[in-house]
């Protein structure tokens, strides 16, 4: 009973983390998320108590949610500001291990995960499509964005607030190319690769090259081929970075990654705080009111946030779970999602340490059945 309640809260999880909808007077961060991780956290805890479940260790998460402690135990600053950040590294890391000890242990499980994450996903995308058409017409639909990681930004600027939904919808839109027909069935497959496409494409975020990324390297054929293709995405990429589409001369990101290197002096071993600002530049244009920002690429912002132990931690929890990653969708997800950091701080993002964990999961499962006796 409890590995089956602990089963079904994952499923929960998966098709509501991108929910993050307004709570008067504090906004809630992702209140339906955060309280199936609850449910899930505490049915884990019954089924291990009761034998129907192994606990899984992964030594580098360990590692990493460590010296997140020491760093903030190294922190001059208020004990709010050094605590609060690594009680949700505590949330994610957790995250991770229990999908891998789930996934690992319930037949089926993954792909119960991955249609309930599909299914979210273009629920979200449909709400924020027609609430952005609404809002282009002129009709205001009322809903606005917490203060959580996917918010629902429905606000009269439109179309392009679905690009808020892209980081939750690349895992889906890649899996649904590979695998989508035995998931979801071939019409079922066709309608959800065009409502994940449209939301992608209208959202014009870079996460879209990070999909186009990973879309070449599921499809293409030749080694030649996916090399042409990569190159391609990040020229492109490369010139998102560096040409400012506000209008000025220096883009906006390399001046933020610009700032916060400088930011680092003196403290890139233990970092500047988890919850104090990476960078301060003026926006859009250099010239106007400062403004402060993450450093919207991952491992500058756990350089500026943790320290560089911090990053490299991170960096070997992604390179273990690629060296282990299967199916081979997995493996392209990482990827794309790797790339994907050089534009976000995907450190925070629940969907990612969901990945991490299914990889995780997938590889004991795979361990356990070749060491079985046939």
């Amino acid at each position: 009973m409890a590995l089956r309640c602990a089963a079904l809260a994952l499923i929960v999880f998966a098709a509501t983390m991108g929910f993050d909808l307004p709570a008067p007077p504090v906004p809630a961060h992702a209140v339906w998320a955060d309280l199936a991780l609850v449910v899930l956290a505490c049915a884990c805890g019954v089924a291990l108590l009761s034998g129907q479940l192994r606990l899984l260790v992964e030594p580098v998460l360990v590692a990493y949610v460590g010296w997140l402690m020491i760093s903030a135990a190294l922190d001059p600053g208020p004990w709010p500001e050094r605590v609060r950040p690594v009680v949700g590294a505590l949330g994610l890391g957790t995250l991770l291990t229990l999908t891998a000890m789930l996934t690992s242990t319930v037949d089926g499980l993954s792909d119960r995960i991955l249609r309930a994450w599909i299914g979210g996903v273009v629920v979200l995308g449909l709400i924020g499509l027609a609430a952005g058409v609404s809002a282009q017409l002129g009709h205001e639909w009322g809903l606005h964005r917490g203060d959580g990681e996917l918010g629902l930004a429905l606000r009269p600027s439109g179309l392009q607030r679905v690009g808020l939904l892209a980081e939750l919808a690349l895992v889906p839109l890649l899996v649904v190319v590979d695998d989508g027909e035995r998931l979801l069935g071939r019409w079922l497959r066709r309608v959800v690769l065009v409502v994940l496409s449209v939301v992608l494409i209208a959202g014009l975020t870079r996460t879209l090259l990070a999909a186009v990324l990973g879309i070449a390297l599921l499809t293409l054929r030749t080694r030649r081929h996916k090399a042409v293709a990569v190159f391609v995405i990040a020229v492109v990429w490369l010139a998102a970075f560096v040409i400012d589409v506000h209008g000025v001369a220096t883009g906006v990101r390399l001046r933020i990654v610009v700032d916060a290197l400088h930011r680092l002096r003196g403290h890139w071993l233990i970092g500047g705080g988890g919850e104090r600002d990476v960078a301060t530049i003026g926006w859009p244009a250099p010239h106007d009111a400062p403004r402060s920002f993450d450093a919207h690429l991952t491992l500058i912002d756990l350089v500026a946030r943790w320290g560089v132990p911090a990053a490299l931690l991170f960096v070997a929890l992604f390179v273990s779970a690629l060296r282990r990653a299967a199916p081979r969708v997995f493996a392209i997800a990482l990827y794309a999602t790797a790339f994907d950091s050089l534009s976000v701080d995907l450190e925070r993002f629940r969907h990612v340490w969901l990945l991490l964990g299914l990889v995780l999961g997938h590889a004991v499962r795979d361990l356990t059945a070749r060491r079985l006796p046939k």
